[in-house]
């Protein structure tokens, strides 16, 4: 197994850590995509967490949170990965407290992508918010992503 794959499912099993991936969609407005999964009454954005499935079936160890998170993509909204056009740098959020790591990209999508996206089995709502709009219901951690992304997103 390789040192990445190898490390992440060390972290996985032995220290009980999850790590999540996160992707910050976009509208043509600069709104951003949040989404509200059943039974939860907290915003956040979509993604997941890297599982040992992931880590099995990733063929290339740099790709293993790109995997993940095309995989979320498709699990909660219906997007596709030939709907991404390009990929920011991930960007990474560590609590120890939770003794979570998650990782945050910026997507952007082809034309009208956005306008077909569909919430999935385990997705209740989704919704876009401009930046001063943020809706009150956003954890302190996932609102330091959802910031970070609006200014990601503004950089091109």
């Amino acid at each position: 197994m390789s040192s990445l794959k190898w490390r992440v499912g060390t972290l996985l099993e032995k220290n009980r850590w999850t790590l999540g991936v996160f992707g910050a969609v976009f509208d043509e407005e600069g709104k951003i995509l949040l989404v509200r999964t059943k039974g939860q009454t907290k915003w956040s954005l979509p993604g997941g967490g890297v599982s040992e499935t992931d880590i099995k079936k990733t063929p290339i160890e740099d790709e293993l949170f790109v995997f993940t998170l095309f995989r979320e993509l498709q699990e909660e909204l219906n997007l596709l990965p030939k709907a991404v056009l390009r990929l920011s740098d991930p960007q990474f959020f560590v609590s120890c407290k939770l003794q979570d790591l998650s990782f945050v990209y910026v997507l952007w999508l082809e034309d009208k992508a956005v306008d077909v996206l569909t919430p999935q089995k385990e997705i209740e709502e989704i919704s876009f918010f401009a930046k001063e709009n943020l809706p009150l219901l956003l954890g302190p951690r996932m609102q330091r992503m959802v910031l970070w992304a609006f200014e990601r997103y503004a950089l091109g």
